[in-house]
C-alpha cells in the first residue's frame, strides 16, 4: 500500500535524525571551544544527551502506547526544535540567570529526549504496521538506515566544518532544519495513516485487506509478567552490559583514536557501512529462521555480542595499539554493535507482542542511561597512572568480560527454551502422524 511506503520513508527520516545523537561524541571536539567550556564539561554534556535519549525514553514509550505515533511525533518535533532555537538565539552565551553550563545541560538533555521520540517512532511503528511474518525484513530497512545515519550525520558535520567560518553555528542551523523537516513530514504521514488504521480495524472485524496477513492470536500479558519473565531479564542484562558499554565506548572512541594515531573521520566513515552490515545480517534472515531450532532473535543477539567482544579484545590484549589494529577493532565493534541494536526491536515484537512495545523499549533504553555513565566512570578511574592506548586496556577488558557473562546467559536461555519447546513439537508430530 502507498501509505505504508510513505510510512517507511517517514520512519527512515526519524532514525536518520537520531544519528545526530549518535555522533555527539564527535561533535564535542567543536562544541567545547565554541562555548569555551572544559573537556570534562563537554563529557558531561555528552552524558546529558544520553540521559535525555535513554533515561527519558520511557516517556515517548508511554506516549507511543497510549496516544499513538502521531501525537508522539508532534511532541518530539516540538521538543527537538526548541533547544536548537535557544542555542541559535543566544549563540555562544546564555542569559545570566540561566548560566552557560546550565543552559547547555538543559538544551542537550531536551534534544536527547526529543531524539528518543524520533528513535522510538522510527523503530517501532513499522513493526506494528506490518505483519509479524515481515518483522525481520521491515526492521532491516529501518535499522540499515539508522546505521547509515551515523555516517550521514558525521559526513554532514565534516562538510560544514570544511567550509570554515562559524562552522558550529552553521551546524546548529543544519540540525534545526533536519529535525524540523523530518518531524513535520513524519507528522503529516502519521496523521494521514489514521484512515488506513481505521481500515485495518474494520478488517479485524471481518473485512479482510489483502495487504494484511493473518496474525497468530496472542494472549495479552500484563506489563509486570513481561518484566519478570526470563526473556526480559536477559534483555535487561544485555542493555546493562553490551549496549550500555557500547554507548560508553562510542563516546571514547575519538580519544582512543587520538592515542593510537588513527584518523577518527576514517573510523566513522567505515563504521556506518559495517554497522549496517551487522543490522542486515541479523534482521534479514530472521523471518526465515525464527521458527527453526536455535533460529530465534536471542541467537542473533548472542552472535552479535561475540563479534562486539572480539573488537574489545583487539584493544585490550595488545600492549600498544596501532592504527591498523584499531581499524580492525572498529570494524568488529561496528558489526557487533549493529547486530545488537538491530535485533532489539524485532526481538521485543516477537517475544512480547505490541501491547506494551513502546514502554518496554523505553525501560530498556532507560537502563542505558545508568549503565553508560557507570562504564565511563570505570574508564576515568582506570586512567590514573597510564599513557597512550594503555589507558583503555583495562576498560575494554572489563567490558569484554561483562559481555562474556551476557553471552553465557543468552546461551543458557536458548537451551532452556529449546528444551521446553521440543516436547511440544514431539507431541504435535505424534498427533499429526497418520
Amino acid at each position: 500500500m502507498v501509505w505504508k511506503s510513505l510510512l517507511l520513508i517517514a520512519c527512515v527520516l526519524c532514525v536518520l535524525q537520531y544519528g545526530l545523537v549518535l555522533i555527539f561524541g564527535t561533535v564535542l571536539s567543536s562544541l567545547v571551544p565554541y562555548y569555551g567550556i572544559s573537556e570534562s564539561q563537554g563529557d558531561f554534556l555528552y552524558t546529558c544527551v544520553n540521559f535525555g535519549a535513554c533515561a527519558m525514553s520511557f516517556i515517548p514509550g508511554i506516549f507511543y502506547d497510549h496516544f499513538g505515533p502521531f501525537i508522539s511525533m508532534l511532541t518530539g518535533t516540538c521538543l527537538g526544535v526548541l533547544p536548537l532555537i535557544m542555542q541559535l538565539i543566544w549563540q555562544d552565551t546564555f542569559p545570566s540567570w540561566l548560566g552557560n553550563m546550565n543552559g547547555l545541560m538543559l538544551c542537550y538533555m531536551l534534544f536527547g529526549a526529543a531524539s528518543s521520540f524520533f528513535n522510538v517512532i522510527g523503530c517501532l511503528t513499522p513493526l506494528s504496521a506490518f505483519s509479524e511474518s515481515s518483522v525481520g525484513k521491515v526492521s532491516a530497512i529501518v535499522q540499515v538506515c539508522l546505521s547509515f545515519g551515523i555516517s550521514l550525520q558525521s559526513s554532514a558535520f565534516e562538510t560544514i566544518q570544511s567550509f570554515g567560518g562559524d562552522s558550529f553555528n552553521s551546524y546548529l542551523v543544519y540540525v534545526l532544519l533536519f529535525t524540523g523537516a523530518s518531524g513535520v513530514f513524519a507528522c503529516s504521514v502519521l496523521r494521514s495513516s489514521n484512515r488506513a488504521d481505521s481500515k485495518a480495524s474494520k478488517a479485524s472485524h471481518g473485512i479482510v485487506d489483502d495487504d494484511i496477513s493473518a496474525e497468530p492470536v496472542r494472549e495479552l500479558a500484563s506489563i509486570w509478567s513481561i518484566i519478570c519473565s526470563r526473556d526480559f531479564c536477559f534483555m535487561i542484562v544485555l542493555f546493562t552490559t553490551g549496549i550500555g558499554f557500547s554507548f560508553s565506548f562510542l563516546g571514547l572512541e575519538a580519544k582512543i583514536a587520538a592515542a593510537a594515531g588513527a584518523d577518527i573521520a576514517s573510523l566513522n566513515l567505515m563504521f556506518g557501512p559495517l554497522n549496517a552490515f551487522g543490522r542486515i545480517a541479523v534482521s534479514l534472515p530472521l523471518d526465515s529462521t525464527r521458527h527453526c531450532r536455535f533460529g530465534g532473535p536471542i541467537t542473533y543477539i548472542v552472535g552479535a555480542l561475540l563479534v562486539f567482544m572480539s573488537g574489545q579484545l583487539c584493544i585490550a590484549l595488545p600492549q600498544q595499539l596501532g592504527p591498523t589494529q584499531l581499524q580492525i577493532a572498529n570494524a568488529l565493534v561496528a558489526i557487533g554493535y549493529g547486530g545488537m541494536l538491530g535485533m532489539v526491536p524485532p526481538a521485543l515484537r516477537l517475544l512480547f507482542g505490541t501491547q506494551h512495545l513502546g514502554l518496554l523499549y523505553g525501560i530498556l533504553y532507560g537502563i542505558v542511561a545508568i549503565a553508560q555513565p557507570a562504564w565511563s566512570l570505570l574508564e576515568s578511574t582506570a586512567n590514573t597512572v597510564c599513557s597512550g592506548t594503555a589507558c583503555y586496556r583495562q576498560y575494554c577488558a572489563v567490558g569484554a568480560a561483562g559481555i562474556a557473562v551476557t553471552v553465557c546467559l543468552g546461551i543458557t536461555l536458548i537451551i532452556v527454551q529449546d528444551s521446553r519447546a521440543r516436547p511440544k513439537l514431539l507431541i504435535l508430530s505424534a498427533v499429526l502422524e497418520p
